[in-house]
């Protein structure tokens, strides 16, 4: 998988046994969001692994750029049967897709290990 820096903005890539994490970090703006498409893009095209796990411990700023590449995600893993899942979002970002109401159509969970070792353990995520 891939690496995708800029000076405001990070996205790392890590396979794991049934999904794809990438973890965000840094600023998530209209520059910055093709960048995270991109990454959605390539799990979804390169790899068969049924889960994409979004990593967001990290991510210090998202504007409705960014949000829009959660839904765009989310809508197109549904078309697939697969699932994108949100995890460790905080402050702004939390507060942002609640007032959206994305807090109930979105997957979120509260951190990325949680959802990691869910997977281990049970081999789904539902």
């Amino acid at each position: 998988m891939s690496h995708i820096t800029t000076p405001a903005f990070e996205v790392r890539a890590r396979r794991h046994d049934r999904c794809v994490e990438l973890r965000l970090a840094g600023e998530l703006d209209l520059l910055q969001a093709p960048l995270l498409q991109q990454a959605v893009d390539q799990f979804m095209t390169e790899t068969g692994l049924p889960v994409l796990l979004v990593d967001l411990t990290r991510l210090t700023f998202c504007d409705s750029s960014g949000i829009h590449v959660f839904v765009r995600a989310h809508q197109r893993a549904q078309r697939e049967h697969r699932q994108v899942i949100l995890a460790g979002a905080g402050g702004q970002l939390k507060r942002a897709l609640a007032v959206l109401h994305l807090d109930a159509y979105l997957d979120l969970r509260r951190s990325p290990q949680e959802v990691l070792d869910h997977l281990v353990r049970s081999g789904s995520t539902r």
